[in-house]
């Protein structure tokens, strides 16, 4: 499937701005748009090769060349420089036509453009399992595991904990996560006692006990039990839903009815290695919402398994 990637082009002798972070809201007015169609293999292909590399020494750069077709209808070649910054992909290009339109002021015209790819955060579900799991990005960027914690705050021994882990796991006994703090501990209390507590326990909400019905409230009053909102750590709020939308099993819209993320089981004809065939996927420019969207699904998955 391509990527649809818009980038920020200048045609002006002035330099862009030298930060490659720069947010596309604050380039100057003069500036205009090109939209780039190029195909995830051709795009990606050497990111892809170098990418533990790189994610190891932010800052660093590579160079590759691919030919492009311009909206111009003008073969080009694209020579790209590509960074690290924080983890995300950022590039500047210079794109030199092959041949010289009669709106280029010289042949030796060169359009200097920044530009950052949208890649979604692509977590593979190791064990399926809701007890316990390790989540890694295809891409290395970031490693969730849950599993249940071996102490509890108020003692109750049906507790998972969720942990940011440094990188992936090698093998399913491992047991790093007892170095580290958990970000989240979900703490169910069963059918007798309620749905159970979420304690957030790294900021922005350090120490933060909410009930789970109060956190994951239904988004209709006699509405189904699998259909819940709830208020993220940067105020807004999303909605979980079971197997409504393009065949995902689970997933989570904001309030503009857009999709930020969803959960796919392995399709029964795709063979797996080692994984489950899970994904969870959370687009880019919601990947600061990993931990409450980690932790909000696994309590959706809970009630749904538990028919609460």
């Amino acid at each position: 499937m391509p990527i649809l990637s818009t980038y920020h082009i200048c045609t002006a002798p002035a330099p862009p701005p030298s930060d490659l972070a720069t947010p596309f809201h604050d380039i100057p007015d003069e500036w205009c748009q090109l939209v780039i169609q190029t195909p995830r293999t051709a795009w990606l292909g050497a990111f892809q090769l170098r990418s533990r590399e790189l994610l190891s020494t932010p800052g660093t750069a590579f160079n590759s060349a691919i030919r492009i077709r311009t909206n111009l209808d003008t073969c080009a070649h694209l020579l790209c420089t590509q960074h690290i910054k924080g983890g995300t992909l950022a590039a500047q290009f210079s794109l030199r036509p092959s041949c010289s339109p009669s709106h280029f002021n010289s042949p030796r015209a060169c359009i200097t453009m920044m530009g950052r790819t949208q890649m979604p955060f692509t977590f593979e579900d190791r064990t399926g399992r809701l007890t316990g799991s390790d989540y890694d990005d295809i891409y290395d960027r970031m490693f969730i595991r849950i599993t249940p914690t071996p102490q509890s705050i108020t003692s109750n021994n049906n507790t998972l904990a969720l942990y940011v882990m440094g990188r992936r796991s090698t093998r399913h006994a491992d047991m790093r996560h007892l170095e580290r703090h958990p970000s989240v501990v979900l703490e169910f209390g069963g059918p007798s006692l309620g749905l159970g507590t979420i304690h957030f326990l790294q900021p922005p909400a350090a120490s933060v006990s909410i009930p789970m019905n109060n956190y994951l409230q239904k988004t209709a009053l006699f509405g189904g039990s699998l259909s819940r909102k709830f208020r993220a750590s940067e105020g807004r709020e999303y909605r979980w839903q079971h197997k409504n939308i393009d065949g995902h099993e689970w997933s989570c819209l904001s309030e503009e009815n857009n999709i930020i993320a969803h959960y796919d089981l392995r399709p029964p004809n795709v063979a797996t290695y080692g994984v489950s065939g899970n994904t969870l996927t959370v687009y880019e420019a919601f990947s600061h919402l990993c931990i409450d969207i980690f932790a909000s699904l696994t309590i959706m998955r809970y009630i749904a398994e538990h028919r609460l």
